[in-house]
């Protein structure tokens, strides 16, 4: 990243997700998150267009940087606007969508629907194979939400829930 992100230089903060968008490399999201004991809002999330050399503060409407921390940002694999951010620590948002980069009054809109209140968010990513479904690794497993976007549901089959570190 070559004009850094604003914001991210106290050597409390620590970048947690990257993602660049697969259909435009010059578009990136960057999530950073202080310590739970630092006294300043819990985590940022922001955006370049041009390959990091100037960066947008997206995090106003991002409901879960309030009482929890951005765990995860997933990118659509064809609309390089559409960023899903996932939160752990506690608070019932999980799952945050933006169709818009995250710009606009009304960029953010909860999606934890069909989630536990226990399942904080690891990891997002999409289906390789179907771009619109995407999966969240979460503390009780793994869960699922298709192209409908109709809530998310339960993908552990037969499986106890088990924590998920990872997805890709």
């Amino acid at each position: 990243m070559k004009g850094g992100i604003p914001g991210a230089d106290s050597s409390l903060s620590r970048v947690v997700s990257i993602a660049i968008a697969p259909s435009d490399q010059k578009i990136i999201y960057a999530a950073y998150s202080q310590p739970s004991w630092s006294p300043v809002v819990n985590g940022k999330l922001f955006r370049s267009i041009d390959g990091g050399v100037s960066w947008q503060d997206i995090s106003p409407g991002l409901l879960g940087v309030s009482w929890a921390s951005i765990s995860c940002v997933a990118i659509h694999p064809e609309n390089p606007f559409k960023v899903i951010v996932g939160f752990r620590g506690g608070g019932k948002v999980k799952i945050m969508v933006s169709e818009g980069a995250g710009s606009g009054p009304d960029a953010w809109k909860d999606c934890s629907d069909g989630l536990p209140a226990s399942a904080d968010v690891n990891a997002l990513c999409f289906d390789s194979g179907r771009t619109g479904d995407l999966y969240a690794a979460t503390h009780e497993g793994v869960w699922k939400m298709d192209e409908t976007a109709s809530g998310w549901k339960d993908f552990n089959g037969n499986l106890r829930p088990v924590q998920i570190g990872r997805a890709s």
